[in-house]
């Protein structure tokens, strides 16, 4: 089959290549817009040349109300009718422009990494599939570890400042902005408040609302500081935690290192490997972060928070027991118990490693997607 892949430079492109290199490991002739982290020119003027595929599927993962699918559909050789998915890694119902596509590609699907919105999207009317997170065995993989990573813990991710967020926000609606502060302030310490739903389903606002996207968006950076900073307060009293990420964000604790970010390749999988726990904070409803996948198939070890998804892309009860977390006092007692016993440590390493490897590479998960599209 010849599919067409396209994705905006401002896409997380390590996630498109892995969807590239495995469709072509399956069998199928890509041509992709992004290749190795470097935009590619492809003919979308030229009638003929889009006719040639057999599907298209856009990365929407993007930021603000960008139409980038919008100039592809409008196109005459996609709206004729060719099969169209567009993926999401990131929360699809903030983008406005999906309104768009079921205006005028109601046949086509949309792929999300949570199954909460995949629910949601079913309910407005699209055809939405489960396309879970997944990693790339290619790169992540069993392989040596680096003493210069031995860390109790570690947290690969950006943290920016609270500051720094309401910086970007600082013409918005006040009211809201305090509001949506509040209701942050108001939750269960150490867990997502999901403020799309809330303004869905509450206040009756979904993505045709002009602020609906930004103030979605201001509420996720917000809690991945928060969140973060309420995680960080707890490990770093029984152990010490280094971060590798963007951001300026000075350490507030004790025990606590901020490093500079590290390349996904050559890197982190080395990271993966060596700490002797690492950690995720999901900002999603129900999905497992990326991240996970990527250190079980580095057979690293991990802790993660508690999500519905889990149960869903982890079936071995055992492994989902030992390394999920459902609140602060579990968080600090499996950290303690699994930093304390390394023996365990491996044993749940090897676990994590063959659910990965067996359910959740690049290659399985584009084999499923294509079959669920029905093609």
């Amino acid at each position: 089959m010849k599919i067409l892949f396209y994705c905006l430079p401002l896409n997380e492109r390590y996630y498109a290549q892995y969807n590239v290199n495995a469709l072509r490991f399956n069998g199928h002739e890509v041509e992709s817009t992004m290749e190795h982290g470097k935009e590619r020119y492809l003919d979308f003027n030229n009638p003929e040349y889009i006719k040639k595929f057999d599907l298209i599927i856009y990365m929407g993962f993007s930021h603000g109300n960008m139409c980038g699918y919008q100039g592809l559909l409008e196109h005459p050789g996609i709206s004729s009718g060719k099969p169209f998915i567009v993926l999401y890694y990131d929360n699809p119902l903030r983008y406005m422009n999906l309104l768009f596509l079921l205006k005028n590609r109601p046949n086509a699907f949309v792929g999300c990494c949570d199954s909460q919105h995949v629910d949601t999207l079913k309910g407005m009317g699209f055809n939405a599939i489960w396309v879970p997170t997944c990693y790339d065995p290619t790169i992540h993989k069993i392989g040596p570890k680096s003493d210069k990573y031995d860390y109790d813990f570690s947290f690969a991710g950006t943290v920016i400042e609270k500051r720094e967020i309401n910086n970007m926000y600082h013409n918005r609606n006040i009211i809201e902005l305090n509001t949506l502060n509040q209701m942050n302030n108001d939750r269960t310490k150490l867990k997502f408040f999901d403020y799309s739903d809330y303004l869905s389903n509450v206040c009756n606002r979904d993505m045709r609302y002009k602020d609906f996207g930004d103030l979605c968006f201001v509420n996720l950076m917000t809690q991945k500081f928060m969140l973060r900073m309420e995680m960080f307060d707890v490990l770093h009293k029984l152990g010490q935690v280094h971060i590798h990420g963007q951001g300026n964000w000075k350490p507030e604790f004790d025990n606590v290192y901020h490093h500079e970010n590290l390349d996904q390749h050559k890197e982190l999988p080395y990271l993966y490997r060596s700490a002797k726990i690492n950690y995720s904070i999901e900002l999603l409803p129900a999905s497992v972060h990326q991240r996970i996948m990527e250190i079980g198939g580095c057979g690293g070890f991990a802790l993660l928070e508690d999500k519905a998804d889990n149960h869903k892309c982890f079936d071995h009860k055992d492994l989902t027991e030992s390394i999920v977390w459902r609140n602060e006092e579990e968080l600090k007692d499996k950290s303690k118990f699994y930093l304390e016993n390394p023996g365990e440590r491996i044993r749940i390493e090897q676990l994590l490693n063959k659910e990965c490897s067996q359910k959740h590479t690049n290659i399985i998960r584009m084999k499923k997607m294509i079959e669920d599209i029905g093609l």
